[in-house]
This record gives C-alpha cells, sequence and structure tokens, in this order.
C-alpha cells in the first residue's frame, strides 16, 4: 500500500519482565532440589551426567543476557550451554 512502512522486525520471542520471571522460577527450582533428601527416589539427571534441562536454561539465558539482549539465538545459547555443562561434569 502506498504511504504504509512494510517492513516487518521480528518480535521478540520474551520479553525482560518475563525471561526475568522464568530465571526466577527455574533458580527457586534448583534450590528446591539441592536441598532434596540424598534417600530421595525421584530420578535425578545427575546420575547419568546429563545436565538437567532447567539448568541449561539458566545457562542459555545467561549467555543470552552476556550477548546483550539480542535476540535470535536462543537455539545457539541452549546448545552451548548443554556443552558447558556436560564439560564441566566430566
Amino acid at each position: 500500500m502506498p504511504g504504509v512502512d512494510q517492513t516487518c522486525e521480528a518480535e521478540p520471542r520474551f520479553n525482560k519482565h518475563e525471561l526475568d520471571e522464568t530465571a526466577g522460577a527455574i533458580m527457586a527450582t534448583q534450590a528446591r532440589e539441592s536441598t532434596r533428601s540424598e534417600h530421595s527416589r525421584e530420578p535425578s539427571n545427575e546420575i547419568v551426567g546429563i545436565a538437567s534441562p532447567d539448568a541449561v536454561a539458566v545457562r542459555a539465558f545467561e549467555l543470552f543476557q552476556e550477548r546483550g539482549r539480542e535476540p535470535g539465538h536462543d537455539v545457539d545459547d541452549w546448545l552451548r550451554a548443554e556443552q558447558e555443562l556436560q564439560g564441566a561434569r566430566r
């Protein structure tokens, strides 16, 4: 249409408030899990050497923040976080 700006910018998937809330919820979950009894019958990813999805999410969010919150690299951040956390377990 004439006179209408047709440029389109991709909107971020999450806003800062949503990401901060998610990171806070993940850290709260990790705190609860770290206080779990040694005799708990719940399965733990640590037993098989796999980083928990919560831990990966927290590290991926940290990478996102370190890069200046630039959108569009969520998969790269997730994969890098998995590699870092799995490498730290070896």
